[in-house]
């Protein structure tokens, strides 16, 4: 449980960026650790890479890579929330 590890030290919280999953994912996510653990570290990996056969699975987002837009915006959307934000390709 993230609060309880939170209560006990400092909690840390490294989130891969995935192209076309900002609004549905990120924003939930940093709007929760901004409310229920704001003091939290929050790193912002943005290097995905398609693993292997990503293609033939998903035609969708999740076969390239995310663009610089995508970044900016991922960047963007932790700021708001106010997080402690670095970020990590």
């Amino acid at each position: 449980n993230l609060l309880a590890a939170g209560a006990m030290s400092t909690l840390m919280v490294r989130y891969l960026t995935m192209p076309g999953h900002n609004e549905r994912c990120l924003r939930p996510v940093a709007k929760w650790i901004a409310t229920n653990a704001p003091e939290c570290r929050f790193t912002l990996m943005t290097g995905y890479v398609p693993a292997w056969q990503a293609r033939d699975f998903d035609r969708g987002s999740l076969s390239r890579l995310a663009d610089r837009a995508e970044v900016a915006q991922a960047l963007a959307i932790t700021r708001e929330f106010g997080l402690r934000t670095e970020e990590h390709v």
